[in-house]
């Protein structure tokens, strides 16, 4: 189940990539002080919350595509003007939000990085690439390295060669601010490596303190603690202050879909932005060294705590990695609190569809970006021996309970009602709309295809029809079709989790395609949903 780790750069694969047992070696997870250059009376997070200005400690952008001629834009952006970010990015799939590729990014005071993900022709797999000048591991193009492509081995083997492509080519996005880089001008320091000067990062990866992050050995002595925090690695606890902005650009039409990303911040009892855990661990693909039995101490997901998925380290830090201390060893916790921050039952937004010379297409795209974190699907040699392992233990009276193939009760998993179709989990959602002129649907409607009220994949997009009517985002991996409208323009809600309405934590938005066949120009039209809880 190994990724293949990409070239680091042409210095570091001269002087190799073997750094065990090093003293200043790099993997903790665990408390972390903050200094000067730090806002002042920032206190240590006891909470998380939204982040309804947009930045925080938590980023989920929640969709991208490189479909048809698709391509995504992405934008992160470190607005802490003396602190650096060490940040971890990691691009999930549409289905079951299989880890497609990741990587380590560090980011200088005031930073932006971007890159852009589209399809490549030879091979149909999505292909990150950017010729950005920030330093990551592994390096890109712009400092050094290549633009690599989106890995399959974490997706069902049992799938062809063009169906896996097809899988890397939707999903959504998670960033995750690991520590704080302290701004050491010492010669040799990371903050120093990872600095613009004249608008380039030295990014020296042949330097000692790029050497020791290859390395797979935890820290979890005071000792250690104060190594971790002194010259040349200087890493501090996170305190949020990222951005991110995503555009998804038609290259056939030339619309554009764009927005931000939703934030959540980590908080002190007051609800201002607090300073978390430090989360970091060595990009490498070498096994974590206690197996299953560190991964129930740092991450939540199912397949890495049952060993379904050998945990490897470059896994580490997920959204479920505690980032408040009293959560420290509890993920599981962390990612209950963290979907609380984004949970409703139930979303609204509108809708259009039109012909003739100007016509407009609809889709809705739903992400559900924690659902990793209490079911997974573990894939067998075939879809109908694949099944899908929850975790029964959200409730702290069952804390550390293996994860099982028995759907538990919804009080102990929010995801109970899932069930497999074709080796994707699937969930029931009612849907009712009304027009512009109050016509209003009945029930939940027809689906298409069949009659089925159930949407499958972490990530659905759900395509408003008509006669003639297309996708608006060249959606198809996990795309659900309604016709069950009343009137070609209106409202629609869509309630989770069917007749039972369970508040899960969901983002995304509504995607409207205007394509003037006259003058040619096609615009596209982002809404994000709306809500009343």
């Amino acid at each position: 189940m190994k990724k293949s780790i990409l070239a680091l750069g042409a210095a570091a694969v001269v002087g190799g990539l073997g750094f065990a047992g090093s003293a200043q070696a790099l993997g903790y997870i665990g408390p972390g002080t903050v200094f000067d250059h730090t806002p002042a009376g920032m206190l240590a997070a006891t909470d998380l919350a939204p982040a309804i200005g947009g930045m925080g400690h938590f980023l989920f952008v929640p969709y991208f595509s490189s479909q048809g001629n698709n391509a995504t834009l992405l934008n992160i952006t470190n607005t802490d003007m003396h602190n650096g970010k060490a940040v971890k990015v990691r691009f999930r799939g549409a289905s079951n939000s299989d880890d497609v590729l990741d990587f380590t990014l560090f980011m200088s005071p005031g930073d932006m990085w971007s890159g852009n993900v589209s399809r490549d022709p030879n091979t149909g797999l999505s292909r990150l690439s950017s010729n950005d000048r920030s330093c990551s591991i592994p390096a890109f193009q712009g400092t050094g390295g290549e633009n690599p492509l989106f890995k399959t081995e974490r997706l069902p083997g049992y799938l062809s060669g063009d169906a896996q492509a097809k899988e890397t080519r939707e999903g959504y996005i998670e960033i995750l601010n690991m520590a704080d880089i302290w701004p050491d001008p010492a010669t040799n320091s990371l903050f120093t490596n990872i600095k613009h000067v004249n608008g380039v990062a030295p990014c020296d990866y042949n330097a000692p303190v790029f050497q020791n992050m290859l390395d797979g050995t935890w820290w979890s002595t005071t000792t250690a603690i104060t190594a971790l925090q002194a010259s040349p690695n200087d890493l501090r606890a996170p305190t949020g202050q990222l951005m991110a902005s995503w555009a998804i650009v038609n290259n056939d039409t030339f619309a554009t879909f764009s927005g931000s990303a939703s934030a959540v911040r980590a908080v002190d009892a007051s609800g201002a932005t607090g300073y978390g855990s430090i989360m970091f661990t060595p990009q490498i693909e070498d096994p974590l060294p206690g197996g299953t039995a560190d991964a129930d101490l740092y991450t939540a997901d199912p397949l890495l705590r049952a060993g379904a998925v050998l945990p490897l380290w470059f896994d580490l830090p997920d959204m479920s990695t505690p980032v408040r201390g009293d959560m420290l060893g509890s993920p599981i916790s962390q990612a209950s609190v963290l979907s609380n921050t984004l949970t409703h039952a139930s979303i609204v937004n509108e809708y259009t569809l039109t012909d003739g010379d100007v016509p407009m297409y609809t889709d809705w795209v739903i992400s559900q970006p924690t659902r990793r974190y209490f079911a997974a699907v573990r894939y067998g040699a075939t879809a109908g021996t694949s099944a899908i392992l929850w975790n029964p233990d959200i409730d702290s009276s069952q804390a550390g309970a293996a994860p099982v193939t028995t759907p538990p009760s919804s009080d102990d998993n929010r995801y109970s009602l899932l069930s497999l179709t074709n080796g994707v989990a699937c969930m029931p959602v009612g849907f009712s709309s009304a027009s512009r002129e109050e016509q209003f649907s009945a029930s939940v409607g027809a689906w298409s295809p069949g009659t089925s009220k159930a949407v499958c994949g972490e990530v659905f997009t759900f395509t408003f029809t008509q006669p003639n009517a297309v996708s608006s985002l060249n959606a198809s991996l996990t795309n659900t079709a309604t016709s069950a409208l009343n009137g070609v323009a209106g409202w629609a809600q869509l309630t989770l989790g069917g007749n039972n309405r369970i508040p899960l934590p969901v983002v995304g938005y509504a995607g409207i395609l205007t394509m003037n066949n006259v003058t040619r120009g096609n615009l596209g039209a982002t809404l994000p949903y709306r809500w009343q809880e």
